[in-house]
């Protein structure tokens, strides 16, 4: 998977940004999706805490790059929260089950990692 620096050029280097960024906002959203964990794959997130740590270091280099993100993270994040919205005032039910099966399909993932860094009956 390239990093973000190097996903291709041009006006679609920036759209494919921006629909990176959507799909993170997103994942801010929706239980069981982590915005962050997306910002870790799309190769965003370290020059992300990069720029938050010291905003004047390589401002040149990362506002370039994370502009795209971030209006795609806007967008993402309200688009779907209005979705949202309109869904749990149309279909209260439905969209319920929805967040539970989201959120139930994240726990496997997590018994898996907490199996591995190991389990103690002091850590109840």
């Amino acid at each position: 998977m390239k990093k973000a620096q190097e996903s291709g050029s041009g006006p679609f280097r920036i759209i494919y940004h921006i629909i990176q960024g959507a799909l993170i906002g997103l994942g801010a959203v929706l239980p069981g999706i982590s915005g962050g964990v997306l910002a870790v794959v799309f190769g965003v997130y370290k020059p992300a805490m990069e720029f938050l740590s010291n905003p004047f270091a390589r401002f040149k280099t990362h506002v370039p790059l994370l502009v795209p993100y971030g209006i795609g993270g806007v967008v993402g994040f309200l688009g779907i929260a209005n979705l949202l919205a309109f869904f749990l005032e149309k279909y209260p039910d439905p969209s319920v089950c929805l967040f539970i099966g989201l959120i139930t399909g994240m726990l496997p993932s997590l018994f898996r990692e907490a199996g591995e860094k190991g389990r103690s009956t002091g850590s109840w």
